[in-house]
């Protein structure tokens, strides 16, 4: 049951975006990282910041 419940949550937070930080953290072999705060603002940023319309 434990073992379910642990797949579910990583598959949740994969799917809201919750991981993209560490991933951030493990491919970038850079000396200094962003903050998780400038990250998460860098990616809001990256989404929103553009022309999000149909027509």
């Amino acid at each position: 049951m434990e073992k379910i419940f642990k797949k579910i949550w990583f598959f949740l937070k994969e799917l809201s975006g919750e991981n993209n930080y560490q991933k951030y953290i493990m491919n970038n072999k850079k000396c200094t990282h962003m903050t998780q705060k400038e990250f998460y603002l860098k990616q809001l940023n990256k989404k929103w910041n553009k022309i999000n319309r149909c027509c």
